[in-house]
Order: C-alpha cells, then structure tokens, then sequence
C-alpha cells in the first residue's frame, strides 16, 4: 500500500526549530518585554481647585495637581493609555526621555501626533534607553503644562545599583506657577498683543502656595522625615518661563543627578534650576537640636530691583539668605511700541517645610515678610 514517507525525528525537530527561530526574529522586541512593563491609565478631567482664596476650573490628570508620578527602571517600556474627558484637545511630553526609535510617541502637538481630541483615547509607548534619574512629564499642548504635569522616576536596573548610598525615600519636589486667571484666555490675549504674558500670582511645591499666602496654611505640602536618615529630593521646575533658586533651610544639598543623568556630587547651600530642568538632591537629616520644622523654599531669579526685603525669624529681622534675596533679573524683549509694560513686580516665592520628629523649637524659615509689592512667600511642610 503506498503512503507519504515518514520524516525522521531529527529533521522534524530541525523544522520546528526553524520555525521558532522565524518567530523569535518577526517578533517585535517591546512584545517580550509587555509582560514586565508598567501600565498607567490617565484621565484628563476639567477639575476646580482653589488656590490664594480663588476657585477656577484647571486640567488634571486623575484629579491629581500635580499629576501622578510614573516609576520605572533603566531600558522599561511604559504604556499610559490617556482618556481626553476635557473640551479641548492636548497631548503628553516625556521630557528628557530620548525615546530611541519612537519619535511618534514624544507629544508636541501637529509636529509628531495629531492631539487627543475630546472623548478620544491614545496609548503613549515610552521607551527609557539611557536614563536613570528624575525626568518628567508634563502637557505639550498651549499652555496646559501650567497644571498637567508630574515626575518620572527612574531607577536602576534590578541588581544594579545607585553610584551614592540608596536614599531612605524619594521625595517628587515640583516647583510651579499658579494664575488666578485662565491660561488659555491669558495664551490667547499674548498672542494677540505680541508682548509677554503675566507674572504668576504665585510659585508653588507640589501644587501649593504654602502657608504664608492667604487661603493656603491648610493645604500646605508636609511630609514626614527621621534625623539621621537621607533623603532624595527630586525636583522638578515645572514653570512656564521662570529659572528658580531652591534651599532647605539650615541644611546642605548635595546634587547627584540632572535631567536622567548622574553627575560628580557636590554639595552646595542651594541651587538654581532652570525651567524644564531636573535635579536630584541628596538631603541629610542631620539637623541637631529641638527644632521642629524646616521650610523648603524656591525663589524666581525675577525680583523688584531696590526693593526692601527682610525676613523675620524668631522675632528678629535679618537680611535674607541668598536664594530668597537675589535680584538677578533675565534679559526679556521690550513691548510692542505702543504697548506699555506693566509696573514691575515682584516674583513671588515657593517655601516648604520639614518637620523633625522631635521637640518643638524654633520658628520656621524662610521669609515671613517681603516686599510690599510681592505677595508673602509659599510655604510647604516636612514633619
């Protein structure tokens, strides 16, 4: 009876070798790694918020100002599947992530995507290569950036490690700008006009004013920190325009990282970071004695030239520490002619606390009183 003659066992498994191999190699490389990558789902909503005694509508990320913080290690893939729930269109921006291969994710709007328009959804694919540090992300549509951002933390691969002790806690420390107005009407009347837009209302950390702008003491940013350990503040200028000075006050900084990138560390009194930028801080809590608390601030490098300032600490008036008194102003272009300049004014500032998990002591820091001109210094708090 004739048949088909059998394939010997050898060459059939030769075969299904090489049809695996076929497979392996048509197979997209980001297709093994799905299974180990982070997935986040991002809700933009029109959310109403009240900052310095003033209710507006702004856009949020899942409620949240600032927006949720991102984890992932060294060479992750990252999927954030947005739902645009607002009236208008946006896209998102992995700053400082080169995104090798992938410029079709990046986000700045009718440049390498169309916007998500409303009631519309799209999944961002974010590839990290080299970075490991703190980079951010942040709205690359008109002027939402102002409330549509938040960290990006990056951390070694597993099994590798950091080049400087492991910090006890990361710390996200955005700095920002509050408007009472509207962003969008304000993006709209500078572009009509051609000069430049307003000064901020206020600075913020992590969203808030803090606790020495009015309406803002209760929700002034606070975390928790223990003497001895070392903590890693990763701070973000999520401004639209204004390069910051920061300082904790009565402790060092010791700068490990900038925008994904580890540096040499050095250790400085304070630091200047420019809008876009990250830096990652080593802070010690090696602070000794009774004191409780301990104001993190960050002025504008914009100030009133000539103006008065002082600061009150513990009922004594003293000059500033230099972060909250520089009066470096950056070069800007004049107005239009014919179109007359406000009255200069005074940048204000962003503070925040740390508390100590001991006695009660001495006042907090920085500046309980500035210029007439400038609204108080913002405040938020560590304990």
């Amino acid at each position: 009876m004739g048949g088909v003659a059998k394939m010997p066992a050898a060459a059939l498994w030769l075969l299904l070798g090489v049809v695996v191999a076929l497979w392996v190699a048509a197979t997209p490389v980001h297709a093994f790694r799905r299974k180990t990558a982070n997935h986040y789902d991002f809700i933009i909503t029109e959310t109403n918020v009240t900052r310095l005694c003033h209710e507006k509508t702004i856009l949020t990320v899942n409620g949240q100002f600032p927006g949720p913080t991102i984890h992932a290690r060294k060479g992750d893939v990252v999927f954030v599947n947005v739902h645009n729930r607002a009236r208008k269109n946006i896209t998102l921006h992995w700053h400082g992530v080169d995104q090798p291969r992938n410029r079709w994710f990046d986000g700045p709007e009718f440049i390498t995507q169309c916007p998500i328009r409303p009631g519309a959804k799209f999944t961002y694919r974010i590839v990290f290569s080299d970075e490991e540090g703190t980079v951010w992300w942040h709205a690359h549509s008109d002027f939402d950036r102002a409330t549509v951002h938040g960290a990006i933390i990056v951390s070694p691969k597993l099994g590798a490690a950091y080049p400087y002790p492991e910090p006890h806690r990361d710390i996200p420390t955005i700095l920002g700008e509050w408007w009472n107005v509207n962003v969008q009407h304000m993006l709209e009347e500078t572009m009509q006009s051609g000069g430049d837009f307003e000064i901020s209302d206020a600075n913020t950390i992590n969203g808030q004013p803090g606790d020495l702008f009015p309406c803002s003491k209760k929700g002034t940013f606070r975390v928790p920190v223990e003497r001895g350990r070392t903590y890693m503040l990763r701070v973000i200028n999520a401004g639209l325009s204004n390069d910051m000075f920061f300082a904790v006050a009565g402790h060092n900084l010791t700068v490990v990282g900038s925008d994904g990138h580890y540096l040499k560390p050095f250790t400085v009194g304070h630091i200047m970071i420019l809008a876009g930028q990250t830096m990652d801080v080593l802070l010690h809590a090696d602070r000794a004695g009774n004191a409780s608390r301990y104001y993190m601030a960050a002025r504008t490098a914009r100030t009133l030239l000539g103006a008065k300032i002082e600061v009150t600490i513990n009922n004594r008036s003293t000059a500033p520490p230099r972060p909250s008194s520089s009066t470096r102003t950056p070069l800007r272009r004049p107005p239009p002619r014919g179109r007359r300049r406000p009255s200069p004014t005074c940048r204000p500032s962003a503070t925040s606390t740390r508390r100590r998990r001991t006695r009660r002591g001495s006042g907090p820091w920085p500046p309980t009183a500035t210029p007439s001109t400038c609204p108080p210094a913002s405040t938020s708090a560590f304990s």
